[in-house]
Parts: structure tokens; sequence; C-alpha cells
């Protein structure tokens, strides 16, 4: 019985792990013996600053870029990374829950909710000027609604469920929220890759989450990918949970992209050490 447990955990990862165990360990082991012998994995590349813009918000150069993200927004789908729990942060409960600002003790989640459904209203409005409209009619397929997908984890996809459910999806249409449960890889315990177990239990391996990086693959394996692209959908907006600034410059992001047409763009700011 106990073999039998091992060997169906095995079967499980061999289901949610990119290309397998056995793959999965032929990497490792090779990575971990590179990282050992310090190998560069970027030994020949040139180092160069990539293609972009430096903005300063409230420019005019600022002010064009987000005027022109703002017809976007009706092409753009949203992909919230949220497999972590807040026990770092010493949160006894999901991430995405936790209060985001006190003036009106909304949770990241909510926050995150209200400004898509902001943005929504924003790419309706573009979409009625490109009509030539006042107003659409109700429950037609015109109306723009933006996908907001939540890649979850074992650990939280049951409380991010319960969250939404409680909350009446934060007034956003359900229909168009998609819950991803990333699966769980196995831990190693040494640099020879060998796969680590329960110190209780020698019988159960021992799992974690795969990392964000799984959010592409399990768009395009739940069929999202596929569906959004037939839609005309151009842009996807990934973030993280904890990070309620994000949204700020989305529309300025989203009209960088577009004018230069960049296949991928990513914001930094500066920091102050």
């Amino acid at each position: 019985a106990q073999k039998a447990k091992i060997v169906q955990q095995l079967e499980e990862a061999e289901m949610t792990t990119p290309g397998g165990v056995c793959d999965y360990i032929k990497r490792a082991k090779g990575l971990l013996k590179d990282s050992k012998a310090d190998v560069n994995p970027f030994e020949g590349y040139k180092v160069s600053a990539p293609d972009g813009v430096n903005l300063d918000p409230g420019s005019d150069e600022f002010k064009k870029y987000e005027k022109e993200g703002l017809k976007e927004f009706g092409n753009a789908v949203f992909c919230l990374v949220a497999g972590g729990m807040g026990e770092r942060l010493g949160y006894p409960g999901i991430k995405i829950s936790m209060t985001a600002e006190l003036c009106m003790g909304q949770s990241f989640l909510k926050m995150f909710s209200e400004s898509i459904k902001g943005f929504e209203d924003r790419a309706e409005k573009e979409a009625l000027k490109a009509a030539g409209k006042e107003k659409f009619e109700e429950n037609t397929n015109e109306r723009r609604r933006i996908p907001f997908v939540i890649m979850t984890s074992g650990d939280t996809h049951d409380q991010t469920l319960m969250f939404l459910e409680s909350n009446d999806y934060f007034g956003l249409d359900r229909n168009h929220v998609h819950l991803l449960k990333q699966g769980k890889v196995p831990c190693f315990q040494n640099s020879e890759a060998k796969l680590a177990t329960n110190p209780n239990d020698p019988f159960e391996l021992q799992m974690k989450p795969h990392g964000h990086g799984d959010i592409h693959s399990l768009i395009h394996q739940s069929g999202l990918a596929l569906k959004w692209l037939n839609q005309g959908r151009k842009y996807m907006f990934i973030f993280q949970d904890t990070n309620p600034l994000s949204h700020r410059a989305l529309p300025v992001m989203l009209g960088v992209s577009a004018v230069k047409r960049y296949a991928m763009n990513s914001c930094v700011n500066d920091r102050v050490p």
C-alpha cells in the first residue's frame, strides 16, 4: 500500500510536470551540474540595453502613449499569478485576500477587480465611439468583456474560489473569470537531483508549485489562448498578486506596445535603495 501511494504520486506528477518526470530530472541534473561548476549559461552573449522608452508621468510623451493605450483595453486579457500563501508576510491566508490599502479596506483582489471593471468601461466607450453609437443593447456580444485569469496552486485554489464566490466575484462577470490550477512538481534533496521524500514518510514525495512560468502552458492547455486569438485579442497582461500599482502603468504600457509593435514588453521603475 505504501509503494502504491508513491507510484500514484509519480503518475500524477507525470501528468502535471512539463515534459514528464524523467525529463524533469534529466534537465535538473544538467542545471545542477552546471551550477556546481559555475558554468555561465550566457557565456559569449553581449550585454545590451533592450529597446524601449523612458517616460516621465505627466509629460507630453507619456500622455501620447497613454492615449494610444486607452484604445487597446478591449484587446487585452488579464492574468494574475497567485499561487502563493501569505506566510512569508505573516498572513495566514491567501495573499490576494490581504488588505491592500487602509482607506477603503480593499483586498488586493478587490482592487484588481475594480480596476478591470474600469478598463471594461473604457473599452466599451472606445467601441461605442468606433461604432458611432451612444450605447449598446444589454446582453449583446458588442459589449467587450475583459477575460481575467487567476493562476492558483494546490495551496490556494479552493480558498481563491471561495473568496470570489463569497464576494460575488467583486462585480465581475464570472463567465469571464477563469481559475487555472498549476500542478506541483517533485522536490530534489541533493545536487544529483534525487527526489526528496517526507522526513516522516519515505513513501511520500515532497512536492512544490512549479513556478510563475506555468501561466503560459496552462493558458495554452486550457484552450483559452486559441479562443482569445479567434476573438481578436492582442495583449496579455501578466501581473503579480501583491503589486497594487501595476495597473496604473497599464494604459501607457499598452500604448508603447501598440505603437512600437512589441512582441513582449515589461515595465520597470527607478527605486531608491
